[in-house]
C-alpha cells in the first residue's frame, strides 16, 4: 500500500467516528467533544455506568449530557477497546441487544475490520418473542399451534383474544393488545400468530434463515406477512433476489414479524376506520400516505389453516377455506420473479 493511501485512510478514522443509529452502524463526523486518540484514548466525561459482561470484559457507559448522546466503551477479554457513539436511549438499547454478545468474541482482526463475520452476525440476531392470538373458549386451536410451535424450535406465548362483535374489531383490538405488550416490554421486533396460522418444519428453516437480513435492514421495511393474499391489481417490488423479498401489500394477519419502529403507527388503528387490521395495514401507506412497508416471500411461510373462523364469514363465498387466494397469490409472486430473473 502506498503512503498517500495509508495517510488518507488514517485523516479518514481521525476525522469519524462510529456510531450506532437505527439498525445499524454509520460512519459519521467526528464531533468536536470527542477526546479519544483514534477511538482508543481518554475521554473526558465522567463514566456514568459500567457493567460487568461475561469474566472479564466490561461496558462504560459516558453520557455526554451538553450533546445528548452516549459513547460506549467496550472492552474484552483481550483487553481490546472499542468506542461507539450512540445519539439516544432507544438506539443504546438496541445497540446492547445486538452487539454485545458478538463483541465478547471478537478478535483483533475483527475489531480492526469493524465488522463481524456471517457466523457471529446470525448469533447476535434476537429470535423474536412469539404472541399468539387464541380465544379463551377455543383452547384445542392453542393446544394445537403450541405443538407445531414447540416441534420446530420455538415457543409460544399465548395472548388471550379480545372479543367484540363484529369480530374483525375483536381481531383488531388482539392485534393491538400484542403490539402494545411488545412496545411496554421493549422489544426490538415481536412475531404475531393468529391461531389458525400453519407452522411447519419447512417454513420456519426459510423464516429463521431470513431473520439476519430482516434484523439488518430494519429501515426498509415494518412488517414481513409470512402469508399474504394478494388482491388482483396488486402492486409488487423488488426488495432481494437472493432471498426472494418481495414488497407487496397483501392482506391477512395469521403470521405478521413487525419491528420496533412501526408499533405505533398500528397502535393508531381503531374500530371507527371502518377497516379490518390487515386492510389498515395496507392504507396506511396507501391512503394514509405514511411510509409503512409490507415484504413477503415466495413461497410462504405460513398460511391459514382451513375450518370455521372465529372472526367472521367474508362475504367472498368462499367459507373459510382461502387455499386459492393463497395459491394465486403465490403464482403472482412467482411469476413476478421469473419475470425479473429473464431480465438479467
Amino acid at each position: 500500500m502506498r503512503q498517500q493511501d495509508v495517510d488518507v485512510a488514517k485523516d479518514k478514522m481521525d476525522s469519524t467516528v462510529l456510531c450506532w443509529c437505527e439498525g445499524r452502524f454509520q460512519e459519521v463526523p467526528r464531533p468536536d467533544w470527542w477526546r479519544s486518540d483514534n477511538n482508543c484514548g481518554t475521554l473526558n466525561f465522567p463514566v456514568k455506568a459500567e457493567y460487568a459482561v461475561g469474566e472479564t470484559a466490561r461496558v462504560s457507559l459516558y453520557y455526554v449530557a451538553s450533546n445528548d448522546g452516549w459513547i460506549i466503551r467496550f472492552q474484552n477479554s483481550n483487553n481490546l477497546t472499542f468506542d461507539i457513539l450512540s445519539r439516544n436511549r432507544a438506539d443504546l438499547l438496541d445497540f446492547f441487544t445486538t452487539w454485545i454478545p458478538v463483541f465478547l468474541q471478537l478478535r483483533p482482526a475483527a475489531v480492526q475490520e469493524r465488522q463481524p463475520n456471517s457466523e457471529q452476525l446470525e448469533s447476535a440476531v434476537p429470535f423474536p418473542v412469539v404472541f399468539v392470538i387464541n380465544m379463551d373458549q377455543r383452547l384445542d386451536r392453542w393446544s394445537a399451534i403450541q405443538a407445531e410451535c414447540l416441534t420446530v424450535g420455538i415457543t409460544p406465548n399465548r395472548v388471550s383474544a379480545i372479543e367484540y362483535t363484529p369480530g374483525w374489531i375483536g381481531c383488531g383490538y388482539s392485534h393491538l393488545k400484542c403490539i402494545q405488550m411488545a412496545k411496554e416490554r421493549r422489544l426490538p421486533w415481536v412475531l404475531i400468530l393468529e391461531d389458525d396460522a400453519t407452522v411447519t418444519e419447512e417454513g420456519m428453516t426459510r423464516f429463521k434463515a431470513m431473520l439476519p437480513y430482516l434484523w439488518f435492514n430494519r429501515d426498509k421495511w415494518e412488517r414481513f406477512n409470512g402469508g399474504p393474499t394478494l388482491p388482483a391489481d396488486a402492486i409488487i417490488r423488488l426488495m432481494d433476489l437472493e432471498r426472494k423479498l418481495l414488497y407487496a401489500r397483501g392482506y391477512t394477519s395469521h403470521f405478521n414479524l413487525i419491528h420496533s419502529g412501526a408499533y405505533d403507527l398500528i397502535l393508531r388503528w381503531n374500530h371507527d376506520y371502518g377497516q379490518q387490521i390487515d386492510v389498515y395495514f395496507i392504507e396506511l401507506e396507501k391512503k394514509f400516505r405514511t411510509n409503512f412497508s409490507s415484504i413477503a416471500t415466495v413461497p410462504h411461510i405460513s398460511i391459514q389453516r382451513p375450518g370455521s373462523s372465529d372472526i367472521s364469514t367474508d362475504g367472498y363465498g368462499v367459507g373459510d377455506d382461502y387455499s386459492n387466494f393463497f395459491r394465486f397469490s403465490e403464482a403472482v409472486m412467482r411469476d413476478f420473479l421469473r419475470k425479473l430473473s429473464a431480465q438479467c
